[in-house]
Protein backbone atom coordinates (compact mmCIF):
# COMPACT_ATOMS: atom_id res chain seq x y z
CA UNK A 1 0.00 0.00 0.00
CA UNK A 2 3.24 2.51 0.73
CA UNK A 3 3.59 2.58 -2.54
CA UNK A 4 0.02 4.01 -4.12
CA UNK A 5 -1.40 6.17 -0.99
CA UNK A 6 -1.09 10.02 -1.43
CA UNK A 7 -0.79 10.79 2.31
CA UNK A 8 2.67 8.83 2.83
CA UNK A 9 4.57 11.70 4.60
CA UNK A 10 7.00 12.71 7.48
CA UNK A 11 5.77 13.59 10.37
CA UNK A 12 8.23 16.31 11.15
CA UNK A 13 7.76 18.05 7.45
CA UNK A 14 4.29 18.97 9.26
CA UNK A 15 6.59 21.48 11.07
CA UNK A 16 7.77 22.80 8.46
CA UNK A 17 6.98 26.93 7.75
CA UNK A 18 5.62 27.32 4.17
CA UNK A 19 7.11 29.38 2.36
CA UNK A 20 5.56 32.41 1.29
CA UNK A 21 3.48 32.77 -2.00
CA UNK A 22 2.71 36.67 -3.91
CA UNK A 23 -1.05 37.04 -3.13
CA UNK A 24 -0.73 33.72 -1.12
CA UNK A 25 -2.88 34.38 2.46
CA UNK A 26 -4.02 32.32 5.24
CA UNK A 27 -7.81 31.41 5.44
CA UNK A 28 -8.04 29.00 8.13
CA UNK A 29 -5.94 27.14 11.04
CA UNK A 30 -6.15 24.14 13.16
CA UNK A 31 -7.98 21.23 10.89
CA UNK A 32 -7.15 17.83 11.50
CA UNK A 33 -5.71 16.09 9.06
CA UNK A 34 -7.85 17.24 5.58
CA UNK A 35 -8.57 15.46 2.98
CA UNK A 36 -10.97 16.78 0.66
CA UNK A 37 -12.55 20.38 0.32
CA UNK A 38 -15.68 21.91 -1.33
CA UNK A 39 -17.15 25.36 -1.91
CA UNK A 40 -20.86 25.72 -0.58
CA UNK A 41 -23.05 28.24 -2.73
CA UNK A 42 -23.22 30.57 0.20
CA UNK A 43 -19.17 30.70 0.53
CA UNK A 44 -18.37 28.57 2.95
CA UNK A 45 -15.99 25.88 2.82
CA UNK A 46 -17.01 22.06 4.12
CA UNK A 47 -13.60 20.02 4.43
CA UNK A 48 -13.02 16.38 5.47
CA UNK A 49 -10.90 15.97 7.90
CA UNK A 50 -9.10 12.62 9.79
CA UNK A 51 -9.42 13.93 13.05
CA UNK A 52 -7.08 12.83 15.92
CA UNK A 53 -5.26 10.17 16.45
CA UNK A 54 -7.67 8.51 18.60
CA UNK A 55 -10.40 6.45 16.60
CA UNK A 56 -13.64 7.40 15.40
CA UNK A 57 -12.50 11.65 15.86
CA UNK A 58 -13.16 12.39 12.11
CA UNK A 59 -15.55 15.02 11.04
CA UNK A 60 -16.48 17.44 8.50
CA UNK A 61 -15.92 21.17 9.09
CA UNK A 62 -17.80 24.18 8.12
CA UNK A 63 -15.37 27.01 7.70
CA UNK A 64 -17.13 30.50 7.25
CA UNK A 65 -16.51 33.14 4.47
CA UNK A 66 -14.66 34.70 7.43
CA UNK A 67 -12.58 32.16 7.74
CA UNK A 68 -14.11 30.63 11.02
CA UNK A 69 -14.17 27.02 11.49
CA UNK A 70 -16.65 24.77 13.30
CA UNK A 71 -18.05 21.43 13.58
CA UNK A 72 -20.86 20.30 11.51
CA UNK A 73 -20.49 16.68 11.40
CA UNK A 74 -18.27 14.80 14.57
CA UNK A 75 -17.47 11.54 15.28
CA UNK A 76 -17.18 10.11 12.18
CA UNK A 77 -14.98 6.56 11.09
CA UNK A 78 -11.37 7.07 11.32
CA UNK A 79 -7.97 5.49 12.72
CA UNK A 80 -4.38 5.48 11.91
CA UNK A 81 -4.09 4.61 8.16
CA UNK A 82 -1.33 5.35 5.29
CA UNK A 83 1.19 6.76 7.82
CA UNK A 84 -0.87 9.57 8.48
CA UNK A 85 -2.11 9.33 12.57
CA UNK A 86 -5.88 9.92 11.42
CA UNK A 87 -7.77 8.91 7.82
CA UNK A 88 -10.84 7.89 7.53
CA UNK A 89 -14.02 10.78 5.69
CA UNK A 90 -12.18 11.69 2.20
CA UNK A 91 -14.24 12.92 -0.64
CA UNK A 92 -16.95 15.34 -0.02
CA UNK A 93 -19.87 16.31 -2.23
CA UNK A 94 -22.73 18.61 -1.19
CA UNK A 95 -26.41 18.96 -3.04
CA UNK A 96 -28.88 21.43 -1.09
CA UNK A 97 -29.38 19.95 2.50
CA UNK A 98 -27.83 16.85 1.15
CA UNK A 99 -24.37 16.05 2.19
CA UNK A 100 -22.53 12.79 0.22
CA UNK A 101 -19.43 12.12 2.39
CA UNK A 102 -16.73 8.49 1.41
CA UNK A 103 -14.99 6.57 4.15
CA UNK A 104 -11.73 5.69 3.00
CA UNK A 105 -9.96 2.33 4.43
CA UNK A 106 -8.31 3.60 6.77
CA UNK A 107 -6.91 0.67 9.37
CA UNK A 108 -7.90 -2.13 6.98
CA UNK A 109 -3.96 -2.29 6.57
CA UNK A 110 -1.46 -1.55 8.30
CA UNK A 111 2.27 -1.28 8.14
CA UNK A 112 4.52 -0.38 6.48
CA UNK A 113 4.80 -2.84 5.41
CA UNK A 114 1.72 -2.99 4.50
CA UNK A 115 -0.45 -5.65 5.32
CA UNK A 116 -3.72 -6.73 6.18
CA UNK A 117 -4.39 -5.82 9.87
CA UNK A 118 -4.66 -9.24 11.74
CA UNK A 119 -7.44 -7.61 14.42
CA UNK A 120 -9.66 -6.15 11.60
CA UNK A 121 -10.59 -2.89 10.44
CA UNK A 122 -12.13 -0.76 14.02
CA UNK A 123 -14.82 0.64 11.99
CA UNK A 124 -17.62 -1.04 9.87
CA UNK A 125 -18.06 1.93 7.75
CA UNK A 126 -15.00 1.95 5.97
CA UNK A 127 -14.72 1.89 2.38
CA UNK A 128 -18.57 3.08 2.11
CA UNK A 129 -20.35 6.40 0.81
CA UNK A 130 -22.53 8.13 3.68
CA UNK A 131 -25.76 10.55 2.90
CA UNK A 132 -26.26 12.88 5.04
CA UNK A 133 -29.88 15.15 4.98
CA UNK A 134 -29.88 18.20 7.16
CA UNK A 135 -32.87 19.83 7.98
CA UNK A 136 -31.33 22.91 6.80
CA UNK A 137 -28.68 24.23 4.68
CA UNK A 138 -25.43 23.42 6.29
CA UNK A 139 -23.99 27.36 6.17
CA UNK A 140 -26.95 28.12 8.24
CA UNK A 141 -26.50 25.44 11.01
CA UNK A 142 -24.59 27.07 14.11
CA UNK A 143 -24.04 23.41 15.78
CA UNK A 144 -22.63 20.31 15.29
CA UNK A 145 -24.12 16.71 15.04
CA UNK A 146 -22.43 13.84 16.82
CA UNK A 147 -21.94 10.78 15.37
CA UNK A 148 -21.96 7.82 18.51
CA UNK A 149 -19.61 4.54 18.04
CA UNK A 150 -22.95 2.64 18.30
CA UNK A 151 -24.60 4.46 15.41
CA UNK A 152 -22.18 2.93 12.88
CA UNK A 153 -23.08 -0.33 13.87
CA UNK A 154 -26.90 0.64 13.07
CA UNK A 155 -25.76 2.06 9.90
CA UNK A 156 -23.83 -0.83 8.42
CA UNK A 157 -26.95 -2.92 9.57
CA UNK A 158 -28.90 -0.83 7.22
CA UNK A 159 -30.66 1.34 9.46
CA UNK A 160 -31.28 5.25 9.40
CA UNK A 161 -29.67 7.39 12.32
CA UNK A 162 -31.24 10.34 13.62
CA UNK A 163 -29.30 13.06 14.87
CA UNK A 164 -30.08 16.51 16.67
CA UNK A 165 -28.27 19.45 17.79
CA UNK A 166 -28.11 21.48 20.65
CA UNK A 167 -30.16 23.74 18.71
CA UNK A 168 -32.94 21.20 17.56
CA UNK A 169 -31.78 21.16 13.71
CA UNK A 170 -31.77 17.42 12.43
CA UNK A 171 -29.64 15.40 10.40
CA UNK A 172 -30.99 11.63 8.78
CA UNK A 173 -27.51 9.56 8.04
CA UNK A 174 -27.65 6.35 5.86
CA UNK A 175 -24.93 4.36 4.39
CA UNK A 176 -25.78 4.79 0.58
CA UNK A 177 -23.58 2.13 -0.47
CA UNK A 178 -20.48 0.19 0.54
CA UNK A 179 -17.35 -1.10 -1.98
CA UNK A 180 -15.94 -4.56 -2.27
CA UNK A 181 -13.63 -4.69 1.16
CA UNK A 182 -10.62 -7.11 -0.38
CA UNK A 183 -11.35 -8.81 -3.51
CA UNK A 184 -8.19 -10.52 -5.93
CA UNK A 185 -5.78 -8.53 -7.50
CA UNK A 186 -5.95 -8.38 -11.46
CA UNK A 187 -3.95 -5.40 -11.73
CA UNK A 188 -0.80 -7.29 -11.81
CA UNK A 189 2.27 -6.72 -9.27
CA UNK A 190 3.20 -8.99 -6.34
CA UNK A 191 -0.62 -8.66 -4.27
CA UNK A 192 -2.37 -11.06 -4.17
CA UNK A 193 -5.26 -9.23 -2.85
CA UNK A 194 -6.36 -5.69 -2.59
CA UNK A 195 -8.85 -3.66 -0.61
CA UNK A 196 -10.84 -0.52 -1.81
CA UNK A 197 -9.82 2.66 -1.43
CA UNK A 198 -12.18 5.27 -2.45
CA UNK A 199 -11.19 8.82 -2.40
CA UNK A 200 -12.22 11.47 -4.43
CA UNK A 201 -15.74 11.98 -6.13
CA UNK A 202 -17.76 14.29 -7.96
CA UNK A 203 -21.86 15.12 -8.26
CA UNK A 204 -23.42 15.27 -11.06
CA UNK A 205 -26.98 16.22 -9.98
CA UNK A 206 -28.27 16.37 -13.18
CA UNK A 207 -27.56 12.32 -13.96
CA UNK A 208 -28.03 11.66 -9.95
CA UNK A 209 -24.66 10.53 -9.52
CA UNK A 210 -21.78 10.48 -7.62
CA UNK A 211 -18.46 9.67 -9.92
CA UNK A 212 -15.96 8.21 -6.98
CA UNK A 213 -11.80 7.29 -8.15
CA UNK A 214 -10.65 3.94 -6.01
CA UNK A 215 -7.15 5.00 -5.76
CA UNK A 216 -6.14 1.14 -4.69
CA UNK A 217 -8.79 -0.93 -6.61
CA UNK A 218 -7.55 1.65 -9.89
CA UNK A 219 -11.04 2.40 -10.87
CA UNK A 220 -13.51 4.66 -11.65
CA UNK A 221 -16.79 4.02 -10.04
CA UNK A 222 -20.14 5.23 -10.64
CA UNK A 223 -22.69 5.28 -7.32
CA UNK A 224 -26.50 6.32 -8.28
CA UNK A 225 -27.70 8.92 -5.34
CA UNK A 226 -31.28 7.56 -5.84
CA UNK A 227 -30.57 3.72 -4.94
CA UNK A 228 -26.64 3.48 -4.20
CA UNK A 229 -26.15 0.90 -6.55
CA UNK A 230 -22.57 1.08 -8.09
CA UNK A 231 -21.20 0.54 -11.54
CA UNK A 232 -17.18 -0.04 -12.57
CA UNK A 233 -17.23 2.79 -15.41
CA UNK A 234 -13.52 1.81 -16.08
CA UNK A 235 -10.06 0.20 -14.69
CA UNK A 236 -6.89 1.61 -15.21
CA UNK A 237 -4.01 -0.67 -16.32
CA UNK A 238 -0.67 -0.63 -14.65
CA UNK A 239 1.91 1.97 -15.96
CA UNK A 240 5.14 0.38 -17.29
CA UNK A 241 8.05 1.51 -16.75
CA UNK A 242 11.80 0.82 -17.94
CA UNK A 243 12.84 -2.25 -16.48
CA UNK A 244 10.25 -3.56 -16.90
CA UNK A 245 8.40 -2.40 -14.14
CA UNK A 246 4.65 -2.29 -13.71
CA UNK A 247 3.44 0.00 -11.47
CA UNK A 248 0.03 1.29 -10.36
CA UNK A 249 -1.59 4.85 -11.89
CA UNK A 250 -3.51 5.83 -8.26
CA UNK A 251 -6.29 7.75 -8.76
CA UNK A 252 -7.15 10.81 -6.38
CA UNK A 253 -9.35 13.10 -7.74
CA UNK A 254 -11.84 13.88 -10.29
CA UNK A 255 -14.35 16.36 -11.75
CA UNK A 256 -16.50 16.86 -14.50
CA UNK A 257 -15.99 18.92 -17.52
CA UNK A 258 -18.22 18.92 -20.69
CA UNK A 259 -17.91 15.93 -23.12
CA UNK A 260 -16.73 13.49 -19.50
CA UNK A 261 -14.81 13.35 -16.72
CA UNK A 262 -11.37 14.59 -15.74
CA UNK A 263 -9.34 12.16 -13.45
CA UNK A 264 -5.71 13.00 -11.78
CA UNK A 265 -3.26 10.41 -11.23
CA UNK A 266 -0.54 10.39 -8.07
CA UNK A 267 1.71 7.92 -10.01
CA UNK A 268 3.03 4.70 -8.16
CA UNK A 269 5.98 4.26 -5.92
CA UNK A 270 9.03 6.07 -6.06
CA UNK A 271 7.14 8.77 -7.77
CA UNK A 272 9.12 9.82 -10.11
CA UNK A 273 8.66 13.69 -10.72
CA UNK A 274 6.26 14.66 -14.29
CA UNK A 275 5.21 11.07 -13.96
CA UNK A 276 1.51 11.90 -12.57
CA UNK A 277 -0.95 12.88 -15.04
CA UNK A 278 -4.51 13.75 -15.89
CA UNK A 279 -6.54 12.03 -18.08
CA UNK A 280 -10.46 12.48 -20.10
CA UNK A 281 -12.63 9.82 -19.82
CA UNK A 282 -15.63 10.11 -22.67
CA UNK A 283 -18.82 8.11 -21.89
CA UNK A 284 -20.27 8.23 -25.09
CA UNK A 285 -17.10 5.67 -26.44
CA UNK A 286 -15.98 4.87 -22.67
CA UNK A 287 -12.36 5.96 -24.23
CA UNK A 288 -9.74 7.81 -22.44
CA UNK A 289 -7.74 10.73 -24.14
CA UNK A 290 -5.37 13.45 -22.76
CA UNK A 291 -7.57 16.55 -22.11
CA UNK A 292 -7.06 19.93 -24.46
CA UNK A 293 -5.06 21.28 -21.90
CA UNK A 294 -1.85 21.54 -21.03
CA UNK A 295 -1.23 19.04 -18.00
CA UNK A 296 2.26 17.90 -18.50
CA UNK A 297 5.12 17.95 -16.13
CA UNK A 298 2.91 16.94 -12.72
CA UNK A 299 4.19 15.14 -9.39
CA UNK A 300 1.74 13.47 -7.18
CA UNK A 301 -1.65 15.14 -7.96
CA UNK A 302 -3.79 14.88 -5.27
CA UNK A 303 -6.84 17.10 -6.32
CA UNK A 304 -7.97 18.95 -9.31
CA UNK A 305 -10.69 22.07 -9.87
CA UNK A 306 -12.52 22.01 -13.01
CA UNK A 307 -13.67 25.41 -14.67
CA UNK A 308 -14.35 27.94 -17.51
CA UNK A 309 -12.12 30.85 -17.71
CA UNK A 310 -13.63 34.17 -18.88
CA UNK A 311 -14.07 33.05 -22.83
CA UNK A 312 -15.79 30.00 -21.40
CA UNK A 313 -13.01 27.84 -22.43
CA UNK A 314 -12.13 24.80 -19.98
CA UNK A 315 -9.29 25.18 -17.80
CA UNK A 316 -7.90 23.40 -14.31
CA UNK A 317 -6.20 23.77 -11.42
CA UNK A 318 -4.16 21.04 -10.26
CA UNK A 319 -2.57 20.37 -6.48
CA UNK A 320 0.09 18.07 -6.74
CA UNK A 321 1.66 16.87 -3.00
CA UNK A 322 4.63 17.61 -4.15
CA UNK A 323 6.61 18.75 -7.37
CA UNK A 324 9.83 16.60 -6.42
CA UNK A 325 8.99 13.81 -4.54
CA UNK A 326 12.83 12.67 -3.84
CA UNK A 327 12.95 15.40 -1.12
CA UNK A 328 8.79 15.13 0.31
CA UNK A 329 10.23 14.42 3.45
CA UNK A 330 12.25 17.28 4.12
CA UNK A 331 11.60 20.17 2.02
CA UNK A 332 8.13 21.61 1.10
CA UNK A 333 7.61 21.62 -2.62
CA UNK A 334 3.91 21.41 -3.02
CA UNK A 335 2.79 23.33 -5.87
CA UNK A 336 -0.31 24.26 -7.55
CA UNK A 337 -0.66 24.98 -11.20
CA UNK A 338 -3.73 26.65 -13.36
CA UNK A 339 -4.05 24.96 -17.26
CA UNK A 340 -5.75 27.41 -19.59
CA UNK A 341 -5.75 26.36 -22.73
CA UNK A 342 -2.54 25.40 -23.94
CA UNK A 343 -1.08 27.86 -21.44
CA UNK A 344 0.12 26.34 -17.81
CA UNK A 345 1.67 28.96 -15.23
CA UNK A 346 2.06 27.66 -11.47
CA UNK A 347 0.22 29.55 -8.62
CA UNK A 348 2.03 28.57 -6.05
CA UNK A 349 4.79 26.45 -5.16
CA UNK A 350 7.11 25.32 -1.59
CA UNK A 351 3.88 24.34 0.10
CA UNK A 352 3.28 22.08 2.62
CA UNK A 353 2.05 18.44 1.39
CA UNK A 354 -1.15 20.34 -0.07
CA UNK A 355 -3.85 17.95 -0.08
CA UNK A 356 -6.83 19.26 -1.31
CA UNK A 357 -8.74 22.94 -3.23
CA UNK A 358 -12.10 24.45 -3.32
CA UNK A 359 -13.09 27.20 -6.02
CA UNK A 360 -15.80 29.68 -4.86
CA UNK A 361 -17.83 30.48 -7.66
CA UNK A 362 -19.21 33.96 -6.91
CA UNK A 363 -15.81 35.53 -6.01
CA UNK A 364 -13.75 33.63 -7.71
CA UNK A 365 -11.16 32.66 -5.12
CA UNK A 366 -9.24 29.80 -4.62
CA UNK A 367 -8.36 27.54 -1.51
CA UNK A 368 -6.26 25.08 -1.07
CA UNK A 369 -5.94 22.93 1.82
CA UNK A 370 -2.81 21.61 3.26
CA UNK A 371 -2.02 17.70 5.49
CA UNK A 372 -0.67 20.02 8.38
CA UNK A 373 -3.96 21.77 8.79
CA UNK A 374 -4.03 25.25 6.51
CA UNK A 375 -6.16 26.44 3.87
CA UNK A 376 -5.10 29.13 2.31
CA UNK A 377 -6.77 31.81 -0.17
CA UNK A 378 -5.65 32.73 -3.51
CA UNK A 379 -7.01 36.11 -5.94
CA UNK A 380 -9.34 34.28 -8.49
CA UNK A 381 -6.80 32.67 -10.74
Amino acid sequence: MSSRNPALLSAALLLVSVLPVPGQTVFSEGLQYPQKMIATPRGSLLVSEGGTSELHTGRVSIVSPAGVRRNLLEGLPAAPGHGVPAFGPTGIALDGRTLYLVIGDADMEVGPPFVFNPAGSSSPLFQSILRVEFSAEPDTIASGFRLAPLDQWTLFDGYDVELRNAAGDRATVQRLMAFHQVHRNILGGVQMLRVSAPYGVALDVASGFLYVVDTNSESLVRVSTLTGKSQVLTRFQPDQRPGPQFVDNVPTAVCAVEGGLLVGFLSGNPFPAGAASVKLWRPSDGGWSKPQLAAGDLSMVTDLVCQRNAAGAARMVTVEYAADPATRATVPSGRVQVHDGSSRRVLASGLNLPVAAALDSATGNLFVATLGGVIFRYPAP
